[in-house]
């Protein structure tokens, strides 16, 4: 006896029963009969546990969807991982209004990227994506990366440990992964435009750093060691001090007045005319016009005009009124 075909049920073989069609993503591919073959929390279940055998999110998915038949898109793979980049980051940095103070905890950070639905975000964009264009209805036809490819997508686990021996090195043994790229952001914050005169100066700005961490670590509540703020605070404010990292005053914004100063300095250094006022006595008629006019004009005008009887001039030395 043939069954009686119907849109409002549809069996998961994982869960072995019968769940209403909204519970199933739809799906393109002609084996499926509209629906994928197993109930989105089955879906999600089956990604997190490749994801496990793996530890590559990259591999997971692909593997996940080689198994319930709808192409792995490299296009859409990279635009889930942004996209769920871009909401843990956003999430991590959220204030709460009433306090001031970041809105989720550590705790709640970390269940929300463990319980985070990457196949179901993948599943949901690959839908909207597809225009028709491409034949993106089987693993086979749509799948545009090979699996021997796929660590390239991904970064390796060499590299991995890698990176997290340079951490270590960097910044000693840190709780998680987000204190390591809190540390690095600070270090860059505080280090641009420097240029380090000896190694003891960056460890001093390395420890400011984990100062910063400690301090958040303590208003976070994650912190159960013997310091407190205020000691923190002292600490900072005095690193601070020794790197003059508290100097705003020398950041604030020229006046006009300030600007046109320093480009006056900056002129007569370049054109170095103090040479002049070494010795002023030399230098004072140094093209020799004040002479010219003292002896040739303003002499014989007094004489003439005033009665003056200067005639203190050596009239056979006429080279020393030639001027240039």
């Amino acid at each position: 006896m043939p069954s009686k075909k119907t849109n409002l049920l549809r069996f998961c073989p994982m869960c072995n029963t019968e769940l209403e069609a909204s519970n199933f993503f739809t799906s393109k591919n002609p084996h499926h009969n509209g629906y994928l073959l197993y109930c989105k929390d089955h879906c999600n279940k089956i990604y997190k546990e490749n994801l496990a055998k793996t530890k590559q999110t990259a591999s997971a998915m692909w593997f996940t969807c080689a198994e319930i038949g709808i192409p792995f898109v490299q296009e859409i793979y990279k635009s889930c991982e942004q996209t769920k980049r871009d909401r843990i980051e956003q999430r991590k940095n959220e204030i709460n209004q009433d306090n001031g103070k970041l809105k989720y905890t550590p705790k709640q950070m970390k269940e929300y990227i463990e319980n985070y639905k990457d196949f179901s975000y993948y599943v949901d964009l690959l839908r909207k994506t597809n225009s028709g264009v491409e034949d993106w209805s089987t693993f086979m036809s749509g799948t545009d990366v090979d699996y021997k490819d796929i660590n390239g997508l991904v970064k390796s686990n060499e590299v991995i440990e890698a990176e997290k021996q340079q951490y270590i090195m960097n910044w000693g043994n840190q709780d998680c992964i987000e204190d390591y790229q809190f540390l690095d952001n600070c270090f860059e914050k505080y280090t641009k435009g420097i240029e380090f005169t000896n190694s003891q100066q960056e460890d001093l700005y390395r420890d400011l750093c984990r100062d910063r961490l400690l301090l958040r670590k303590i208003n976070d509540g994650r912190y159960n060691g013997d310091e407190t703020i205020d000691r923190v605070q002292t600490r900072i404010g005095r690193l601070m001090s020794t790197l003059k990292v508290d100097e705003f005053e020398n950041h604030r914004p020229k006046t006009i007045s300030e600007q046109l100063l320093f480009q006056k300095i900056a002129q007569i250094e370049e054109t170095k005319p103090a040479d002049l006022y070494k010795d002023y006595d030399r230098y004072r008629d140094v093209s020799k016009l004040r002479k010219y006019e003292q002896d040739m004009v303003y002499r014989p005008l007094k004489n003439d005009l005033l009665g003056a009887r200067d005639f203190n001039v050596n009239l056979d030395d006429l080279e020393q009124y030639k001027i240039e």
